[in-house]
């Protein structure tokens, strides 16, 4: 529970207090845009990162609730939908059952630059889209979760098979 406590308080909390105290002012002066970073794990089942991938459903939930009131102020909101990017996160992240060091063999597809991501995400703010992907696999994963989400169960069993291997 102490786990799931401070993902969520970073990941959710952290966004729903950013929002808030954005709100008051993006509300104030009629414009302006509020973005969320979530994750492709806000987009399916994450077998071995549950409190993560929790806390980053959570935010599609978040953004999508407060679109259109911001929409009636005249201001926006962002969701940035990222991919696994090579950051600092891996060397940071608490694993259960596993040694930290083992958690990046685990990934199933090469890490993107942050700063590539960083720039597509600005550039999708200056554009005013509601929601931003990075990389391309993202929008697929949108697309696949929205119109048959069992066509994603092998990623999700190919995870948890490296994760169980990696244990031995």
């Amino acid at each position: 529970p102490a786990q799931w406590r401070q993902v969520i308080d970073v990941n959710l909390m952290g966004a729903i207090h950013g929002t808030h105290a954005a709100w008051r002012h993006m509300k104030k002066q009629g414009s302006g845009r509020i973005v969320h970073i979530g994750s492709v794990a806000s987009l399916m089942g994450f077998p071995i990162a549950a409190p993560y991938a929790t806390s980053k459903h959570a935010l599609v939930g978040l953004d999508s609730s407060l679109a259109g009131e911001a929409r009636r102020y005249g201001f926006g909101l962002s969701l940035a939908l990222l991919g696994f990017l090579d950051t600092n996160i891996y060397a940071g992240a608490t694993v259960v059952g596993l040694p930290r060091e083992a958690m990046r063999g685990l990934i199933p597809v090469r890490l993107r630059d942050a700063r590539a991501a960083a720039r597509h995400v600005v550039n999708g703010v200056l554009r005013g889209r509601r929601r931003i992907f990075f990389p391309y696999y993202v929008r697929v994963v949108w697309w696949l979760q929205r119109l048959h989400p069992a066509t994603l169960a092998p990623v999700q069993a190919l995870v948890l098979r490296r994760f169980r291997a990696a244990q031995r």
